[in-house]
């Protein structure tokens, strides 16, 4: 399936626009773009970044516009969002049951 321009230019080294990008993670039909974000203060972007990762998820190559705090978050998201629709919960829902 053809992916979005915004995952494909990702693909070929442009700026993400949420942070550093780290690596691009792709099975099926889920793409999950592991980043560092920038860090805010305040609502303003403080120019630095941070050390930690964050998961921005794509499906069918098309951005969900929702980014996760770890790996298996990110995976429970993209199954929930295509599955249940883009104002889902059950995310959420999944990680609270099995954490």
């Amino acid at each position: 399936m053809e992916r979005t321009t915004d995952l494909t230019k990702l693909e070929h080294g442009n700026p993400f626009t949420w942070g550093i990008l780290v690596k691009i993670h792709s099975f099926f039909d889920y793409t999950i773009v592991e980043y560092h974000p920038h860090v805010y203060k305040d609502g303003h972007d403080t120019g630095k970044i941070d050390t930690v990762c964050h998961y921005h998820i794509y499906i069918d190559g098309k951005d969900c516009s929702r980014s996760y705090e770890d790996f298996d978050s990110a995976i429970a998201g993209c199954l929930a969002y295509k599955y249940d629709g883009c104002n889902t919960r059950a995310d959420i829902h999944f990680m609270k049951m099995i954490k």
